[in-house]
């Protein structure tokens, strides 16, 4: 009942809900640079864009140190992220903090400009940054600790969702499963190819096969290849038979005989799943796969901005199963 509640809500919003998954945006939360321990990036994002961040990390002397920045995200267009870029910037001067012990009386922090000037950090995507102050470039990570099962991080990403996608009068939704796959994959991969070690995805419908309405074929289409890692890189791609899976088949009569169409025998001769024309299918049945989408990832909501003209973007949101 609740997640036919849900696909309801959605359906009711879904104009803002397509607004809102283009572009993509950084995650709020807790940023560290992974390969060093103590210092932490504390980032909260505004739907606004203001920015505030908290920098948390030790002096030469071993001493707690903190600093604050505070101004806009730019944030980078659609079509500048289509093109690679980093899904937004932040630079602000660097602010020294320092306060109260745990057991001194209350009193105001002591907020002063750091000598150490203006610093950038540069969001390469959902869960990927860097922290620039002059020479000083430091790699950071998304982390969150409540994020993280024991079976973190793909396969928490199977289950049930409501797939959105298009906006205004064309949009649409429709409930959704993720489904590890278990089948050979695709012969080869158009754009680029998912990491040795990924997961894969198969987008399909609960019944476990989708219409063409509403999106049925992109979503039954639709490949998910989640990285390792503990926010991982998520590559989408579209599979289709690959274009050498088809032959003509070889069709005529001759007297008494009727009118038949034959394959080789390493073909079957069945219906195009793509125009409904007969055609020999290899047996094999050999798979492309086309990257359709740049993906992000945050609290189990999975958003794809289009890298093609002929896909749409959509989100899709987990749902009780």
């Amino acid at each position: 009942m609740r997640k036919q509640l849900l696909l309801i809500l959605i359906l009711c919003l879904l104009p803002a809900l397509a607004t809102f998954a283009a572009p993509l945006k950084p995650n709020s939360g807790l940023w560290w640079e992974e390969p060093v321990t103590g210092r932490f990036y504390s980032v909260e994002i505004a739907p606004s864009g203001k920015t505030f961040v908290v920098v948390s990390e030790f002096d030469e002397q071993g001493q707690p140190v903190w600093r604050s920045m505070r101004g806009q995200l730019q944030l980078s267009s659609e079509a500048e992220q289509l093109a690679g870029a980093p899904l937004a910037s932040f630079s602000a001067p660097l602010m020294d903090l320092d306060g109260a012990c745990p057991t001194c009386p209350v009193s105001a922090p002591n907020v002063q400009p750091s000598p150490l000037g203006v610093a950038r950090i540069v969001f390469l995507s959902h869960a990927e940054a860097e922290f620039q102050q002059g020479a000083i470039r430091r790699p950071l990570r998304y982390f969150s600790p409540a994020d993280q099962p024991e079976d973190f991080p793909a396969a928490r990403l199977a289950g049930a969702y409501t797939f959105a996608a298009g906006s205004g009068s064309a949009a649409i939704a429709r409930a959704a499963v993720l489904e590890i796959s278990s089948d050979a994959g695709c012969a080869r991969f158009d754009g680029a190819r998912p990491a040795t070690d990924a997961i894969l995805f198969r987008g399909n419908c609960p019944v476990g096969i989708c219409d063409s309405a509403a999106g049925g074929i992109q979503l039954s289409q639709l490949l998910l290849a989640v990285g390792p890692g503990e926010h991982p890189e998520i590559r989408a791609y579209q599979r289709k038979l690959a274009p050498e899976a088809r032959l003509n088949p070889t069709c005529g009569s001759l007297f008494p005989q009727p009118f038949v169409c034959t394959c080789p025998s390493t073909h079957t001769l069945t219906r195009d799943p793509e125009t409904g024309a007969q055609i020999c299918l290899r047996n094999d049945a050999p798979l492309l796969c086309t990257e359709s989408h740049r993906i992000t990832e945050q609290a189990g909501v999975i958003r794809g901005l289009p890298l093609r003209d002929d896909q749409i973007a959509f989100t899709l949101f987990p749902t009780e199963d």
